[in-house]
């Protein structure tokens, strides 16, 4: 899915001119035909780093995973998997919807469930009742709690990367002037006793 390639290429491009590299403030989300492009694109992001969370209304994941398994090794799959599991996910379908029928993506949901089965807290998934192809105010209410959180966890988490380069910094200055203070002592300890040895009795 050429699409889904390129939103991955975009969100890249988009960390490194915006947010200092870090893809983690990039959210992704889709709805509908924007939804199976969002979600094919998670399923073949190959990068280390986590982006900051997928949003997906009204979808379902449409990669032939047959296909998938020719186009990739299974190793290459299931490193991918390590870094999917790390990325939040919250998926809303309406149970009325016309357009992509919920029962249609039901295989979607219990894929995703079993992906993130050792990281639940990752993953969300609702069925909203009276739901068609918008969403009601509840439901946008937890999506604008979900996207306030993890935002706020990119935050918590880059403060602390931050805050912990700066503490190595400051720790390999003090250990460099503590070794430089050792040497220094250490001459001039040789140095005092090679005099007090020439001096003699």
């Amino acid at each position: 899915m050429e699409s889904a390639e390129q939103l991955t290429k975009l969100a890249t491009e988009e960390a490194n001119m915006s947010y200092n590299k870090n893809i983690k403030k990039v959210f992704l989300g889709g709805n509908a035909e924007g939804c199976m492009v969002v979600l094919a694109a998670f399923m073949r992001y190959e990068g280390t780093m986590q982006i900051g969370g997928i949003l997906g209304l009204n979808g379902f994941q449409a990669l032939d995973m047959n296909k998938e398994m020719q186009r990739s090794s299974l190793e290459i799959i299931a490193a991918r998997m390590v870094t999917q599991r790390k990325i939040p996910m919250m998926l809303i379908h309406g149970e009325n919807n016309e357009k992509i029928k919920c029962q249609d993506a039901a295989e979607t949901y219990v894929y995703f469930q079993n992906l993130y089965a050792s990281k639940p807290n990752n993953f969300m998934f609702f069925k909203e009742k009276q739901g068609s192809d918008t969403l009601s105010d509840e439901y946008v209410n937890h999506v604008r709690k979900w996207f306030i959180k993890q935002v706020k966890l990119g935050q918590h988490d880059s403060y602390w990367s931050r805050a912990w380069s700066k503490k190595f910094k400051f720790m390999l200055f003090l250990g460099m002037c503590f070794y430089l203070f050792i040497c220094y002592i250490a001459f001039n300890m040789k140095e005092i006793s090679g005099a007090e040895g020439a001096g003699g009795p």
